[in-house]
């Protein structure tokens, strides 16, 4: 995440470098986030194949403002606990619900 002068740390520099981005979504505080399990794996879907393992942060907050993909930027609360999941876990538990939702479905 930049810090408030607009800089994220490099390693491979193993020092300060610009942001990325330009304009207030470098300075912006906040996590860069989606509202909704479905739309993290529609986001992940989009860019492509994302790997099972890949850690994903659970948590609830507050918006802050937006982020370069118009994505949510949210400060986390600390209760309820934000959580650790796998994005296979998000992405399973997606499927799980769309199956149980759909037409047809049994209860």
């Amino acid at each position: 995440m930049c810090d408030e002068n607009g800089q994220i740390w490099d390693d491979e520099q193993n020092d300060w470098v610009d942001c990325p981005y330009h304009g207030l979504a470098a300075r912006a505080p906040g996590y860069s986030c989606c509202e909704n399990p479905v739309d993290l794996v529609r986001y992940f879907e989009a860019r492509g194949v994302c790997p099972n393992e890949m850690p994903i942060v659970v948590f609830s907050g507050n918006i802050v403002g937006w982020g370069p993909d118009h994505e949510p930027l949210v400060i986390p609360r600390i209760r309820p606990r934000p959580r650790w999941l796998t994005y296979g876990q998000v992405r399973d538990l997606v499927m799980s619900r769309e199956r149980k939702d759909a037409p047809g479905a049994k209860p």
